[in-house]
């Protein structure tokens, strides 16, 4: 077992992960609820050092049943988990957009669900121009006001 709360034996077949590790109910809980929360990663892994079990969301699901607005975020979590693992998507890189911008034929007039229009290839704005152009251009002002380039 990894963490140091003794599991009784009725406890210990709902708290061992696939790969073999142990935990209690709130260490799971816990690391699953932070991790969730707080870091964007596409999958959750096993708590236990270099072990690269990744939980499935059935797994997920079967530990945090029970904790108050959770679901909420795991939805928010596989959400960003989709966008992250498809390469066509990005997501949007305005601050606090939860939506994402999609690859198309025309890479510098992306717009994510908000409305918020960048360009698919380096995030920027600049819906005329791609990006290239976009940095000739901007070359060229600091050209024209004396700045080095």
């Amino acid at each position: 077992m990894v963490c140091s709360n003794e599991l009784k034996d009725s406890e210990i077949a709902k708290n061992q992960l696939k790969c073999g590790h142990l935990y209690c109910d709130l260490c799971l809980q816990t690391y699953i609820d932070s991790r969730i929360k707080k870091i964007k990663v596409p999958y959750l892994s096993c708590i236990y050092y270099r072990c690269n079990y990744q939980l499935s969301d059935d797994e997920i699901d079967r530990i945090m049943r029970n904790i108050e607005m959770f679901t909420l975020h795991f939805e928010s979590f596989k959400s960003r988990r989709y966008i992250l693992t498809n390469p066509k998507l990005k997501l949007c890189p305005f601050p606090d957009c939860r939506f994402y911008i999609e690859k198309n034929n025309n890479y510098y007039t992306s717009i994510c669900g908000r409305g918020h229009r960048c360009c698919y290839r380096c995030l920027e704005q600049h819906e005329e121009r791609d990006c290239k152009e976009e940095e000739l251009g901007k070359n060229f002002i600091l050209w024209k006001e004396g700045k080095t380039v």
